[in-house]
C-alpha cells in the first residue's frame, strides 16, 4: 500500500495537481490530452473490438472520427425512416377510419 501511495504523490508532484481530473493526470503521463483520453474511454466502452487495433496503432483517432460520423449518419437515416414509415401508417389508419373527420 505505502508503495502505491508513494507512487501517485510522485504522479502528482511531477504532473500536477491543477485541475485535478484524472484525464488530465493520465493525458500528462501519457504525453497527450484529455481529448484523446476521452477518445479512447469511448472506444473501449462502445467499440471493444476495435480496441486491440488502436493499442497497436493500426486504428487511429481519425478512424474513431470517422465511425462516430458513420455512426451519426446511419441513426439519423433510421430516424428519418421511422419518421416517413409513422407518418405513413397514420394517414393509413386515418383514411380507413370511417369516424375520422378530416
Amino acid at each position: 500500500m505505502v508503495t502505491s501511495v508513494k507512487n501517485f504523490t510522485h504522479v502528482e508532484r511531477s504532473f500536477g495537481t491543477d485541475s485535478g481530473r484524472a484525464t488530465d493526470i493520465v493525458g500528462r503521463m501519457f504525453n497527450t490530452n484529455t481529448m484523446y483520453i476521452h477518445a479512447a474511454a469511448r472506444l473501449k466502452v462502445s467499440y471493444p473490438e476495435y480496441m486491440e487495433a488502436a493499442i497497436a496503432g493500426e486504428f487511429t483517432y481519425a478512424d474513431f472520427i470517422k465511425l462516430k460520423h458513420d455512426e451519426r449518419a446511419t441513426m439519423q437515416q433510421v430516424r428519418d425512416e421511422l419518421a416517413s414509415s409513422e407518418g405513413a401508417t397514420v394517414l393509413e389508419e386515418l383514411s380507413n377510419d370511417t369516424h375520422a373527420y378530416c
